[in-house]
């Protein structure tokens, strides 16, 4: 297999003869394409297939299964294990190149497509968060204007009222509670220039 594909200088092999060790070094590497052969020492190729489609890393690789067998069951086997391709070894080079080739075109368009959900998927989510600000600080603003309207009707009836006072202490007391008022304070003070002082009157 390393002879046959060796003359593309586009694809780089890395064999493994051990099929557990196989799926550490697939997490690790990520590879486009996987090539599995059915009969492996220990664990065969249906078992090493069935682990890479359970782990959420490797379940979407697309794996291409060798053997030495035709018989149709083994390909249903296969194909219910998660192989995307069945080959009856040893396979003519011109074919498995080009079934290589689009098992990968293939996976890097849907990771592309992955990545392009995940992405539409977090501006939405941004899109959604600015939505809510945005309504809070209509709400915010909507209160405000609504808040300053009023301060300054409350202005407006108070200098009519201020208009009509003659007496110095509740004219300075009646400002003193509209100040408190308006300022939203739970108490105030007013103070009148004594000469060069400051006396506190309220």
């Amino acid at each position: 297999m390393r002879h046959m594909l060796s003359d593309d200088k586009d694809l780089r092999l890395t064999h493994v003869q051990d099929a557990l060790r196989a799926h550490e070094i697939i997490s690790q590497q990520q590879p486009t394409v996987l090539i599995v052969d059915l009969v492996m020492p220990e664990v065969d190729g249906m078992h090493l297939i069935r682990r890479i489609r359970m782990d959420e890393s490797t379940r979407d690789i697309p794996a291409i299964m060798l053997s030495s067998e035709s018989d149709v069951h083994r390909k249903v086997e296969a194909f219910q294990a998660g192989a995307n391709d069945f080959l009856v070894k040893m396979p003519d080079r011109l074919e498995l190149v080009a079934r290589i080739r689009a098992l990968a075109a293939k996976s890097i368009a849907e990771r592309e497509l992955r990545h392009m959900a995940d992405q539409l998927q977090q501006q939405a989510v941004a899109l959604d968060e600015a939505n809510r600000s945005l309504q809070a600080m209509n709400v915010s603003l909507e209160s405000d204007v609504s808040e300053q309207r009023d301060r300054l009707k409350s202005i407006a009836m108070l200098g009519n009222e201020l208009a009509l006072i003659r007496d110095i202490n509740i004219l300075v007391e009646r400002l003193l509670d509209e100040a408190c008022h308006i300022l939203g304070a739970d108490a105030g003070a007013a103070y009148l220039v004594d000469g060069e002082e400051l006396r506190m009157t309220h």
